[in-house]
């Protein structure tokens, strides 16, 4: 697909009743993020039977859908020289360890000083699918969690790559610092995870949610804290954070999901959730090879560590 293209296709009676932006989010465009088809279809460019609708439209078996794809503005987003770690870098994609306390790309409230914005000074050349503020943006971490970045320099390695992710074959492995001693040297949580119902902002454990797998495996346990390595099936927003929440061993330094645990955040200088993307693995979309990438401990997640095992030492 180009930045710029007419789609058309006819509704199956198997989609019959979804909702249209999930719909052409599931089978038209895949590669586009839901929140770029919703602003798609807000601003006229899908015609559903000849007429532009809402995101909310339910479609109809025999219904021809016609996705105009708008050509893509002029770049707002500026390069910034903010110093980058490269983990792998090649024409197709890059691999960055992605430093906490910096959000993925510019939005109304981080309109600058952004990982989009450090790219677009050290790549000359980044995929353009996900929009003009995303540039080579595959998938994204929060703001406070550090780690492994999948980057794409073209829009084919972007397609390919897209597909792993949504196909749940890209293997991701997270550590994390919870609090409290596991009661288990390992396990399972399989819970759905949906939009919170009040607070809009947060993610919530919902019966009606979209299925989500996390498993964990506990690496130490120091008395009240417990360095985990985690891996994750799915990649429903904040899931490690909802899922482990719910399980009674919150992140800690999760402002979101935890509490209780601010005088021991300051005690060990914490200011952000201890939650680090370790490795990715995936196939190289251009070389078709196993890729296999592993992301350095931040200091700050390390040193709350060795100052905790000091901590135990003098009690």
């Amino acid at each position: 697909m180009n930045n710029h293209d007419k789609i058309e296709n006819v509704v199956k009676k198997l989609d019959e009743g979804k909702r249209l932006d999930v719909w052409l989010n599931e089978i038209i465009v895949p590669t586009l993020s839901r929140s770029r088809i919703i602003k798609i279809i807000n601003s006229n460019n899908v015609y559903v039977n000849g007429k532009p609708t809402k995101p909310s439209h339910k479609v109809s078996f025999g219904e021809k859908i016609i996705v105009d794809i708008p050509e893509p503005v002029a770049l707002s987003a500026e390069p910034e020289d903010i110093s980058l770690e490269f983990l792998y870098d090649d024409n197709h994609i890059a691999v960055i360890n992605k430093p906490p306390g910096i959000v993925v790309h510019p939005s109304a409230g981080h309109p600058n000083h952004t990982i989009v914005n450090a790219l677009l000074y050290h790549c000359s050349n980044l995929s353009g699918i996900n929009g003009v503020l995303r540039p080579g943006i595959v998938h994204r971490l929060d703001k406070d969690t550090s780690g492994c970045l999948v980057i794409a320099k073209d829009d084919d390695s972007h397609r390919l790559l897209v597909k792993q992710f949504s196909d749940h074959t890209v293997r991701k492995t997270y550590q994390a610092l919870v609090c409290k001693s596991m009661k288990r040297p390992k396990g399972r949580i399989q819970l759905p995870i949906a939009r919170h119902p009040i607070l809009r902002k947060k993610m919530a454990v919902c019966s009606k949610g979209k299925d989500a797998e996390t498993e964990w495996i506990a690496i130490e346990c120091l008395k009240e804290l417990s360095l985990l390595e985690i891996n994750i099936k799915t990649g429903r927003t904040h899931q490690i954070r909802v899922h482990l929440a719910y399980n009674g061993n919150h992140v800690l330094g999760d402002k979101t999901y935890g509490k209780g645990d601010s005088s021991l955040c300051n005690e060990l200088g914490i200011t952000r959730q201890m939650l680090h993307a370790y490795k990715i693995g995936f196939i190289h979309p251009i070389n078709n090879n196993l890729m296999e990438i592993t992301a350095r401990i931040p200091d700050d997640f390390q040193n709350a560590i060795n100052k905790y095992r000091e901590i135990l030492k003098k009690n």
